[in-house]
């Protein structure tokens, strides 16, 4: 028996439909939901064996998925439930409406358990017509098998409001080449995020290495101005100081040499008066001696003129007492004459006694 090689093609564009004002069909068992009947198959068939929903199914190949454009198809009701063939898709209208400014993603949980959620790969061009089409992204088609859950939200701008379309049944085909990028979960936005954050460090990182280098440069420029600065401020400093010095050296000198000329006057001058003085002493002393030989002679001059006048017989103060006695004695007074010699001796000794000799 000869071997026998199957080979799988997937759809390079795979539709899929949904009516998302059928609000019970996603959420509620098959037995419990009060529109199963009006849901448009093959999500409205029903499985009476095992009572459950058989959901559209969709493919991908584990590992790579950017081949592979699904068309996502909204549709509204034209007609009254009641009177909706599911097979009929002329009872259907394209929604114009809901995907008008509207953020779009896929939430599901991989074979694995993994939490899956993106918003790459939606193409809104014809979303006013009720078409999205929609380019999984690899981290979508890491783990093989068939997703656990698998729908689409619909979320307004605010993300205050959002629309969950029915679940579909995304299986993706093992491949064997293929090297899956574990994950425990996964979100777009998150992963963006993270990317983000590190091109920003990245980007920071250069931008301060740009700055660090631009404020080194202009910290040395800075530090070589200050330093040119302070130099000129110190040359000009010691400028000012080495001309204050040569001022007050060429001052001092000057007052050094006033003040000799005053001191050697001084000295002139006191030598000058100190010979005065000398000179004055020894007249001092000359005339000291001459007025002691003066007195000297004047009392030898009295000495002799008092034995002239005693032998004159002339009252004097000195013999008064006793002329006076005698003659109280005697009753009688003796008056000597005076002559010219006589007279003139006693008027040096009256110069001499007043002092003017």
């Amino acid at each position: 028996m000869s071997n026998v090689e199957m080979k799988m093609n997937i759809p390079a564009v795979e539709p899929l439909f949904f009516c998302v004002d059928l609000a019970e069909g996603f959420h509620l068992p098959a037995q419990y939901t009060q529109d199963e009947h009006e849901h448009l198959g093959p999500n409205g068939i029903e499985n009476i064996l095992l009572n459950s929903r058989e959901f559209q199914h969709a493919w991908l190949i584990q590992g790579t998925s950017s081949g592979n454009t699904f068309e996502i198809n909204f549709l509204k009701s034209n007609k009254n439930w009641g009177g909706v063939s599911l097979y009929d898709l002329s009872s259907f209208d394209m929604d114009d409406s809901t995907l008008i400014n509207k953020l779009v993603s896929f939430e599901g949980t991989d074979a694995t358990g993994s939490y899956v959620r993106s918003d790459e790969g939606f193409d809104g061009t014809q979303a006013s017509l009720g078409v999205l089409s929609w380019q999984p992204e690899a981290a979508i088609t890491q783990n093989a098998g068939h997703y656990q859950s698998a729908h689409f939200l619909i979320e307004n701008p605010e993300r205050t409001k959002v629309i969950q379309t029915l679940d579909f049944d995304l299986e993706i085909i093992n491949n064997d080449v293929a090297i899956p990028e574990k994950h425990a979960n996964y979100v777009s936005e998150l992963n963006r995020l993270l990317v983000n954050f590190d091109e920003s460090i990245k980007s920071g990182q250069k931008q301060l290495a740009f700055y660090q280098s631009l404020y080194v440069g202009i910290m040395q420029n800075n530090i070589a101005s200050l330093n040119d600065t302070a130099d000129k401020a110190i040359k000009d400093m010691n400028d000012k100081t080495d001309t204050a010095i040569k001022a007050n050296q060429e001052q001092l000198d000057t007052d050094t040499k006033n003040s000799q000329a005053k001191i050697d006057k001084l000295v002139s001058d006191s030598t000058a008066h100190k010979d005065e003085v000398d000179k004055s002493l020894n007249d001092l002393e000359d005339r000291q001696r001459k007025n002691d030989d003066d007195i000297t002679q004047n009392k030898a001059d009295i000495a002799a003129n008092a034995e002239d006048i005693k032998s004159a017989g002339v009252v004097t103060q000195d013999n008064a007492k006793t002329v006076m006695q005698d003659i109280l004695d005697t009753g009688g007074l003796s008056i000597g004459k005076s002559d010219p010699a006589t007279d003139s001796k006693m008027d040096q000794m009256n110069k001499m006694l007043e002092g003017d000799m």
